[in-house]
This record gives C-alpha cells, structure tokens and sequence, in this order.
C-alpha cells in the first residue's frame, strides 16, 4: 500500500500523520491543567474533551459539502490541526488557559473537517483489486499513528524530567513543538493528495 506515490498511498500516510502529530493533546492536557493549572479533576476533564468536540462538532457540519470545497478542506484541515499544536506548544509554557482552549479546538477542528473526506478518497482512488485491504488498513493506520504518537511524547516527557516536574511544562512544551512539527509532513502529503484526487468521486465505485 505504501510502495508507490498513489493517491491512495498519500492518504494512508496522511491518515496516520494526523493522529501521531496531535497525539501529546490526549497524553498530556488533563495532566496539565490539573497540575499547572490547577483545575479540579471535573474541570481538567471538560478541557481535554475540546479536542474531540471540535472534531465530533465539524465533521457532522462538513459532512455534505461538495468535491471543490472538500478539497480545500483536505489542505485545510492538517494546517489547522498543526496551528493548533503549535500555539499549544506556547500557550502551556505560558499556562494562558483561553490560548490552550483554543489551540484544542484547532487540533480537534483541522482533524474533524479533513478526515472523512481524505478516508473517502483514499479508498475511491484504490485499485478495485485493493479496495477491502484499503479500507482495513484505514483504522490500523489511525490507532497505528495514535499509538506511536503517544509513545513518542511519553518518551521526550520522561528523558527531559517528566518524572520531577515542578511547575514549569517544559517537558510538555517539547512533546506538543514536535506535534506541530510532525504535522508539516502531513500538510505536504495533503497538498498532493487533494491535487491527484481533486476529480475523484467521494464515494468508492464499486465493481460490477
């Protein structure tokens, strides 16, 4: 699946790209805001649930769009999603709690308007032959990018004092710089991507 340049290969890696670059959000933001920020447990829970509104919320708004528009959106969504990594990365250091606020719902929003479609076209744009393989490896990718993500941060947490933090987030802050940066890739895969497939239908056709 990942041996050529397809179109389909492209959204495999952007579909494993985007849950590795924002996974530090899941890992980390409810630690954070009860610890440096100190939220009671209740509080730090509806903060770390921004995310995953914000995805839930846009992908049910886009979900109807058309094939221009949802190209755009395919560009758009891993920028908004390393947008949002990157001012996560200043606004913990500086525990600014509406900037953190807005920076989950930016993680959360660039993932939600780009996801279904990139998933939709990754399959579309599949050999007939590798259509079923395509859309297994869909959620492998997924939950295989979250997985190594989380790992990745729990390793730069820990190598850089995680264990004895004090009130300084440093440890967090390089976990979410690299968030934002192992979305850059994802932004230029996307940009390829939505280019090949700008003509495909959104829906896989199906052999007779």
């Amino acid at each position: 699946l990942l041996s050529s340049r397809s179109a389909s290969s492209l959204g495999l890696w952007i579909i494993g790209l985007m849950p590795l670059a924002e996974a530090a959000v899941f890992l980390f933001i409810p630690f954070i805001a009860q610890v440096h920020l100190g939220m009671s447990v209740m509080h730090a829970g509806q903060v770390g649930s921004i995310t995953a509104l914000g995805w839930s919320f846009s992908a049910m708004i886009v979900a109807r769009l058309d094939d221009k528009q949802a190209t755009r959106l395919i560009i758009v969504g891993p920028i908004v999603l390393t947008i949002g990594m990157f001012m996560l990365a200043w606004a913990i250091e500086a525990a600014n709690l509406p900037v953190i606020m807005t920076g989950l719902a930016l993680a959360g929003i660039g993932f939600g308007i780009s996801n279904g479609f990139i998933c939709q076209r990754t399959i579309a744009t599949s050999a007939t032959a590798e259509r079923d393989v395509t859309s297994g490896a869909i959620p492998t990718f997924e939950g295989l990018g979250a997985a190594l993500g989380a790992a990745f941060a729990g390793i730069i947490a820990t190598s850089t004092g995680f264990p004895d933090l004090d009130p300084s987030t440093r440890p967090m802050v390089w976990a979410f710089l690299i968030g934002g940066l192992l979305g850059l890739p994802a932004i230029v895969a996307a940009i390829r991507f939505a280019r090949q497939t700008s003509t495909a239908p959104l829906e896989p056709q199906l052999a007779e």
